[in-house]
């Protein structure tokens, strides 16, 4: 008989950061500008596409990993393995996704491995650096508040509407790049 979850995991909600979807937003494109891949310049479908795979994927993995560490008082080896297990499968299923659609054309192979290098060692550095603030701001006259501002900052859905406006956007250019690729394929094979 299977035993039962606690209750903080009995059901399955996605809870994402602002600063974590921001890092699955950015990382792709900085491992593209650190890699000075060609389709930069062109802007070509595989660049939205590689970047909207890549997002999209690091959100998915982020909410089944529960990468929930906004305010974790300690800092644990879990929680690496827990970063680098996420950030293997958003790799994964990104580099499935474009080599089935694109073949990553226009994008450096190593590509992909950079920006897991880049999506890690910002996550891991977001949660070395949450109970760093009381340090770091020793004029402070509270301690406590601040450290809760920064929870607060850290917790907050500052970002979510530019988030979701950006994947709204990405999702339209990709349904229009398809459908003007079948459109073009049938012109083609009519003629």
């Amino acid at each position: 008989m299977r035993p039962h979850a606690p209750s903080s995991r009995a059901y399955f909600r996605i809870k994402i950061t602002a600063v974590d979807a921001s890092f699955a937003i950015l990382s792709p494109v900085l491992a593209l500008f650190l890699r000075d891949a060609p389709v930069l310049s062109d802007g070509s479908f595989s660049l939205y596409f590689y970047w909207a795979c890549c997002a999209i994927f690091s959100l998915i993995s982020f909410s089944i990993f529960r990468l929930e560490h906004q305010g974790a008082r300690y800092f644990s080896v879990d929680d690496i393995f827990d970063i680098v297990k996420a950030v293997v499968v958003a790799e994964l299923l990104a580099a499935i996704a474009l080599f089935s659609f694109t073949r990553l054309d226009g994008i450096p192979r190593s590509t992909l491995f950079i920006h897991s290098l880049i999506l890690a060692a910002a996550l891991i550095a977001l949660l070395s650096s949450l109970n760093v603030v009381p340090k770091v701001i020793t004029d402070a006259v509270d301690k406590k508040e601040l450290k809760r501002r920064a929870k607060e900052i850290s917790e907050s859905a500052w970002a979510a509407d530019a988030v979701k406006a950006a994947v709204d956007a990405m999702q339209a250019a990709v349904t229009a790049a398809i459908v003007v690729s079948v459109t073009a394929g049938s012109a083609a094979s009519n003629s």
